[in-house]
């Protein structure tokens, strides 16, 4: 066949030709991307081949029917062409329904009989075209090889389109589930199908049909199929938004989901001991392997640093024990980096959406909720998720207890070296009429997660700014009070400008003001914070360290931020009352702390030999439940007066 007669042959047939050339280009991007493991992508490439096999069938019966009448060899291809052609058509809108199921969630555990009936009518069609030969009910040549359909055909168009239909309406029926995105991808989808398969039925000579078909499916490669920005980077696995992304389908659905969770809990101990960040890219990578060796990679979402899900539809709650298992079995031995052994730490935990998780803001809440200490299991079942009912009770008091005033501050004294009340520490407080007293380290942590940590502390600014303009605490002698800060304050842009206007609208003296912030705190941003504290100290303000001794970062906290006293933590003060070794540490910090220019209070002073301990020390400042515990304004007014000295 020589030059012009191809061209001739492409030309007869440009549509079937154009839609091979998109179907291979469809497979070569398929292939470069690889991941053929999911369902989902393996229907894509199910349909791109039988749009191949259609468009090269349509082609070669387009090119030889002309020869039909002189040729039997062309004769007999265009029959077998023809045969083959209808064979795998029939196939399409069936296989293409399937695929839009599933990316619209079609659960996994639908009765056998409901997936018997939906394919009763492709098994039908499919019968009718293989029997074609005998029968002649789809088609058959007539008179000079014509091509004629026969009634049969019509009831072809008419399961596909029932296919189709089936599908826009499990479209719609999932619409708010969808990305919007995949709305206008799998739209587009079936009105260039429409629009193909209508043009062809109407004026069967223009054969379009597959060539809008194979366009469509492109388009549904690249923005339904296409998930190169759902995947993590550093582990192959899905990412938050991918999860995200899912979330509203899967709780929308109302289908059994099995999810299960899994935190490392101490998963900075590869930095530690590593001393590098790809000694965390390391860890990230390794638990992630090792979670892709119990399920698909494409059941395994990465949310977070140390955190990971997967997700199942296809296994009962045994099934989800089962993996959490082996899931969990993996951390009772250490793992390698660079001939070093670490042994991490994990907690994985067992949900069933909807029925413990009725919302993607509940899933998410398990996700991202540490677990109690007291719950001591590696792996929690659905019995044990009490914990999210109590946290989900809380979080309904934090946000009842800012419209209903519920909040309330209290002050512990803080004591000089000869017992007077020189400041105190601003405790926030919930007491809420059906919870009754709630613990700050517990709505605390509400609070900053459902983003109300800031109206908390601008309360409790408000309430310490209201008490100094009364000018009481300056006449009790009170030279500061520190209110405490939270990380998502202490990394807010405009904080110190908003300080400062809080301050100045109470006119109240910026250094009876201090800051508290905890030593976690300080390890987060150092750059960031110890800007921020310089604009704040620059208005007047003080800060101090909280929980001094609780972390392995103290010294580059205090080396790198400015901090006008340190608060040592309790266990330091107890450890040093029981030991040798205890003591010896105490007085090491106490040392550091006036060497860099610190004030040193300590916390946790309960005992007279405790107080005495530390008197020898000659420390600055004391707190603790031996001076007094946190009390209501008008109960600190009252023991301050009642021991001054």
């Amino acid at each position: 066949m020589g030059p012009l007669s191809v061209f001739s042959v492409i030309n007869t047939a440009s549509f079937s030709f154009g839609a091979i050339l998109v179907c291979l280009t469809c497979l070569v991007y398929l292939a470069l991307r690889g991941r053929f493991e999911k369902s989902q992508t393996k229907l894509v490439l199910v349909i791109v081949i039988i749009l191949i096999v259609n468009s090269v069938s349509s082609m070669v019966a387009e090119v030889l029917k002309h020869h039909m009448l002189t040729s039997d060899v062309a004769a007999v291809s265009v029959y077998v062409a023809n045969y083959v052609y209808f064979v795998f058509h029939t196939m399409l809108a069936p296989m293409v329904c399937v695929y839009f199921l599933t990316v619209c969630g079609r659960p996994a555990n639908r009765k056998r009989s409901t997936y018997v009936l939906t394919a009763l009518p492709f098994f039908v069609t499919e019968a009718l075209v293989v029997f074609n030969p005998f029968t002649h009910w789809v088609y058959y040549y007539g008179t000079n090889q014509a091509f004629t359909r026969n009634w049969a055909m019509y009831v072809l168009y008419a399961v596909s389109a029932f296919y189709l239909l089936y599908g826009i309406v499990t479209l719609f029926s999932r619409w708010h589930a969808l990305t919007r995105v995949k709305r206008r991808a799998m739209m587009y989808f079936f009105i260039m199908v429409v629009a193909g398969v209508t043009v062809q039925l109407v004026e069967p000579s223009v054969r379009i049909e597959l060539f809008a078909e194979s366009i469509a499916m492109m388009g549904v490669i690249l923005f339904v199929d296409n998930e190169e920005e759902y995947i993590d980077s550093e582990t192959g696995v899905y990412n938050r938004n991918a999860l995200k992304a899912n979330l509203d389908m899967l709780v929308s659905l109302k289908d059994p989901v099995y999810m299960i969770a899994v935190r490392v809990t101490n998963a900075d101990a590869f930095t530690r001991i590593a001393g590098s960040a790809r000694a965390r890219q390391r860890m990230v990578a390794i638990v992630a392997q090792h979670m892709k060796s119990v399920v698909p990679w494409y059941r395994v979402y990465r949310t977070g640093p140390a955190q990971y899900a997967i997700f199942d539809s296809t296994i009962d709650e045994q099934g989800a024990l089962e993996i959490a298992h082996k899931v969990s079995e993996r951390f009772n031995s250490s793992w390698d980096y660079h001939g070093v052994s670490i042994d991490l730490h994990a907690i994985v935990g067992i949900a069933l959406i909807p029925d413990d998780l009725g919302t993607a803001n509940d899933v998410l809440y398990f996700i991202d909720s540490p677990v109690p200490a007291t719950l001591d299991k590696k792996v929690l079942e659905r019995s044990d998720l009490g914990y999210l009912m109590r946290r989900a009770k809380v979080e309904a008091a934090v946000q009842r207890g800012l419209v209903e005033s519920n909040y309330e501050v209290y002050y512990q004294p803080i004591c000089d070296s000869r017992g007077n009340v020189v400041g105190a520490e601003a405790l926030m407080r919930l007491h809420d009429e059906v919870l009754d007293e709630i613990a700050p380290q517990e709505f605390i942590e509400v609070a900053e997660r459902i983003e109300l940590v800031d109206a908390i502390g601008d309360f409790a600014l408000h309430e310490v700014c209201d008490f100094l303009q009364s000018g009481v605490p300056q006449k009790l002698g009170i030279e500061r009070i520190g209110v405490n800060l939270s990380v998502i304050q202490c990394m807010k842009v405009d904080f110190p400008a908003h300080i400062k206007e809080m301050v100045e609208e109470h006119g109240v003296d910026p250094q009876l003001v201090s800051f508290e912030i905890t030593e976690s705190v300080a390890a987060g941003n150092y750059d960031f914070l110890n800007k921020t504290m310089s604009q704040v100290k620059a208005d007047g303000h003080s800060f101090s360290m909280d929980d001094y001794g609780t972390g392995y970062s103290n010294l580059h906290s205090l080396l790198t931020l400015e901090f006008d006293t340190v608060k040592i933590d309790k266990d330091v003060l107890w450890d040093a009352e029981r030991s040798d070794t205890g003591m010896a540490v105490l007085r090491t910090s106490v040392s550091l702390l006036r060497n860099v220019g610190c004030k040193v209070l300590v916390e946790g002073v309960e005992t007279e030999n405790q107080h005495k301990l530390l008197h020898y020390l000659d420390i600055d400042y004391y707190q603790g439940f031996y001076f007094a515990r946190p009390m209501p304004k008008d109960e600190f007014v009252e023991f301050v007066e009642k021991h001054r000295v």
